[in-house]
């Protein structure tokens, strides 16, 4: 295969220690309590959707997912910069083509549904974090905002051609304070250990009325629901109630959810604008509900209740008639 051969011997070692199933990771990590609360989690699974070991807890106290021994900043740093798109997508040197196509349609989408947030476009500052090759900074850019972003993966990086847009992870790139009217977050935050500080960071970035858009896979929307939602890439699995939550602590409040529908998406997502909190904002989430519908549906029986719901579908009359 030329793709392998191009690659040098450490990239080629890196890339098989993360794709060979039934072997573990290459990290060490730390073991840590929930990265949105601070609630204690439990074990509730130890396989991922490539038969890889990979220890995902649940916090008992609000329901969210996290890769438990949890990857160091340094770790993940180091993966999203060298190995992501290459496990993720399969590119080594280049963004697919086809690739590519998708994320310009899925900007020009995106972006049309920004301009409608806003009475005047003109001027606004925007920033995408984690923005890939730019298309929606590009996109946003056409409609009359300033525009800008940041991506950390290196072979995405080389293809950048906008000077608005910057090579870096959340950490480490750096805006003025109240300089955005508008702030996206796009399928980022379920790849960060840290995301009360990186919305913290964002929450300082934006105008006292910019908006936020947030928006990550959503864990109750899949029909399967065991060790195949669970991936190295995404140390973070949210429901609707603790991303609300992990936003909350943060300083955001929900202000509109976006369908999918609206952003042509078979499954559902998290997908919310948020405004700065203000005073007298409150709501009630149901949290520990959230934890043990989570724990109900992915625990350790999940693949069983699976298997027999399949085989129940399967020799179901109505099935059998429409099939026949």
């Amino acid at each position: 295969m030329k793709v392998l051969r191009d690659m040098t011997t450490n990239k080629l070692k890196n890339y098989l220690t993360h794709v060979l199933p039934f072997t573990p990771y290459p990290y060490k990590g730390d073991l840590i309590d929930c990265p949105s609360c601070k609630g204690k989690g439990s074990n509730i699974s130890n396989m991922d959707r490539k038969l890889k070991s990979l220890p995902t807890s649940l916090c008992n106290d609000c329901g969210l997912f996290f890769t438990n021994p949890m990857p160091t900043e340094a770790e993940l740093s180091e993966y999203y910069k060298f190995t992501y798109r290459s496990t993720y997508v399969h590119a080594f040197n280049a963004p697919p083509e086809a690739h590519i196509v998708k994320k310009k349609k899925d900007a020009e989408v995106r972006a049309e549904l920004i301009l409608r947030l806003f009475e005047n476009s003109k001027g606004l500052k925007s920033l995408d974090f984690g923005c890939g090759l730019g298309e929606l900074v590009n996109s946003l850019q056409q409609r009359g905002f300033d525009s800008y972003g940041f991506e950390p993966g290196e072979i995405w990086s080389k293809h950048l051609d906008s000077p608005n847009i910057k090579q870096g992870s959340w950490n480490t790139v750096d805006y003025p304070d109240h300089s955005f009217d508008f702030v996206s977050i796009i399928h980022v935050l379920e790849h960060l250990r840290s995301p009360v500080e990186c919305l913290v960071k964002i929450e300082k970035q934006l105008k006292d009325d910019g908006l936020l858009w947030i928006e990550v896979p959503d864990m109750q929307a899949y029909g399967t629901k065991n060790h195949k939602r669970f991936h190295f890439a995404h140390v973070l699995g949210f429901s609707r109630e603790n991303l609300i939550n992990t936003a909350l602590k943060s300083g955001f409040y929900p202000i509109r959810d976006i369908s999918k529908q609206q952003i042509n998406k078979k499954r559902s997502q998290i997908s919310i604008i948020f405004r700065k909190i203000q005073q007298n904002d409150q709501l009630d989430l149901a949290l520990h509900k959230t934890a043990l519908k989570n724990r109900e549906e992915y625990g350790n029986f999940s693949i069983i209740k699976h298997s027999i719901n399949k085989l129940i579908k399967i020799f179901d009359p109505k099935h059998l008639k429409n099939k026949s």
